[in-house]
């Protein structure tokens, strides 16, 4: 008998969500931690290209793959990707 493992993005919702670009850059902003500008920058990039992608539109889990890539990447740290998914996940329960 074989063990199944979920992969991590697995808990997160693909339902997307329309999300403003003010509201995106607030919410990496505020997201605190060791975040540079340049990596404030480099995420908000990131996720406004998924936006764009999917007619203005994110999901957790599109949120989700974006930070864990720019984790993979070492462009950020495991601890800004929490940070910021963090208040991603607030925004998504508290507007939908």
């Amino acid at each position: 008998m074989g063990l199944f493992f979920s992969s991590p993005e697995e808990k997160y919702s693909k339902v997307r969500h329309p999300v403003m670009e003010i509201e995106l850059r607030k919410l990496v902003s505020r997201s605190g931690g060791s975040l540079t500008q340049q990596d404030e920058s480099t995420i908000e990039t990131a996720l406004l290209h998924k936006k764009h992608e999917h007619e203005d539109k994110l999901s957790l889990r599109d949120v989700y793959l974006v930070l864990h890539t720019l984790k993979n990447k070492q462009e950020i740290s495991i601890f800004d990707e929490k940070k910021v998914m963090k208040e991603f996940e607030d925004f998504f329960a508290s507007h939908h």
